[in-house]
């Protein structure tokens, strides 16, 4: 006799069933990206069901579609001189803290180069240092920062926005604890600092979740396992 499968016992892959996911992009998923022939990328969608898809209209300022940089998968890359992708303002407004990130990148190479910013004055943002030194900084109205930062390799940063308990991992393992400041995140901006023309940073993203909580120690070891598989980290 066979055995019929449950439909209710079915439980979807990370990211899917953990909830607060506010957006996700993914650099693995070419029907989120639209692209010209040249690989440059016009629009990046967001896999959440939130609509907070990033774009940049301005074809000099467009960010590289790259294939196979990482476990044999593409990667955006961007230029550290004038691209960014960006929307001003997320589906429902500014997300506040807590919050948790996931970022699959290689991190800028310069000190004071952003990997991404809200879109809104001096609110949550990665980036490559200070205005005086190549560090590691997470930043929402506070220096939260490190002088030891990986600035060649593609690794997963877990990052929790939570005020004066703010903390990131680094490829599954502690990295970085302290006050952050309590600013939220309105828009998102990747490749480029909050205010327009300035900061630019030229990290390779290859995917994003966002989440507007600070997600139980399960759900972050699931979507860090996930991330760490598929993108052989």
């Amino acid at each position: 006799m066979g055995f019929l499968v449950n439909p209710f016992r079915f439980t979807a892959p990370p990211p899917f069933g953990i909830a607060g996911l506010k957006l996700w992009l993914d650099a693995d998923d070419s029907s989120t990206i639209t692209k010209d022939g040249s690989n440059l990328v016009s629009q990046w969608n967001d896999k959440s069901d939130q609509g907070n898809n990033v774009a940049q209209t301005t074809g000099t300022e467009q960010p590289l579609w790259v294939d196979g940089v990482q476990n044999g998968k593409p990667i955006i890359r961007f230029d550290g001189v004038d691209n960014s992708l960006f929307r001003a303002a997320y589906t429902g407004g500014t997300i506040t803290q807590p919050n948790t990130w996931f970022v699959v990148l290689k991190m800028p190479t310069s000190y004071f180069d952003y990997a991404i910013s809200s879109q809104n004055t001096a609110r949550q943002l990665l980036a490559s240092g200070n205005s005086t030194a190549i560090t590691f900084d997470m930043y929402a109205g506070t220096e939260l920062e490190t002088t030891d930062i990986d600035t060649s390799n593609i690794l997963l940063y877990t990052l929790v926005f939570n005020g004066a308990s703010s903390s990131a991992r680094r490829s599954e393992s502690a990295y970085l604890s302290g006050n952050a400041g309590t600013n939220g995140m309105a828009g998102v901006i990747l490749g480029m600092r909050f205010s327009a023309g300035t900061g630019h940073g030229n990290p390779d993203i290859a995917e994003i979740l966002i989440y507007d909580v600070a997600l139980s120690t399960t759900d972050r070891d699931t979507i860090e396992d996930y991330l760490t598989a598929k993108w052989g980290l």
